[in-house]
C-alpha cells in the first residue's frame, strides 16, 4: 500500500515538474528504498545528475538494509571517484589542513585515526 501511495506521489511530482530537485530525488529514492523497491530507488539515483553524499547514503543504506551487501560496498568506493567524502573525512581534512603547523603522513594518519 505504501508503494502505491509513494509512486502516486512520484507521478504527481513529475507532473507538476519538481522532480528535477536533488531533495526530491533523495525523499523519491528514500521512499522507494523504504518501500524494499530498490530498482526504482536505483534508476531514480542513476539518473540524477545532482547526487550529493545523501543521495550516496540513502542508496548505500537501502542496499545493506535489504541484504545486498556487495552492491552497498561497492557504491560506497565509488563515492571517493565523484569527489565526495564519506563520513567526517571532509572535516577532518580541512582542520588538518588548516592548521599552521608542518604536517606529514604520521601526523594525518594519527588525527584520522582517532
Amino acid at each position: 500500500m505504501a508503494l502505491e501511495q509513494g509512486k502516486q506521489l512520484h507521478a504527481h511530482v513529475r507532473s507538476i515538474g519538481i522532480d528535477l530537485e536533488a531533495r526530491i530525488h533523495n525523499a523519491l529514492a528514500s521512499m522507494y528504498s523504504k518501500c524494499q523497491s530498490l530498482q526504482e530507488a536505483s534508476k531514480i539515483f542513476n539518473r540524477n545528475k545532482m547526487n550529493d553524499i545523501i543521495s550516496w547514503t540513502i542508496m548505500i543504506i537501502g542496499y545493506a538494509e535489504h541484504s545486498y551487501s556487495q552492491e552497498a560496498i561497492n557504491l560506497f568506493k565509488k563515492i571517493s571517484s565523484v569527489g565526495l567524502i564519506a563520513g567526517r573525512l571532509g572535516e577532518a581534512e580541512h582542520m588538518i589542513q588548516s592548521v599552521t603547523f608542518h604536517t606529514d603522513d604520521v601526523v594525518w594518519f594519527t588525527l584520522l585515526s582517532m
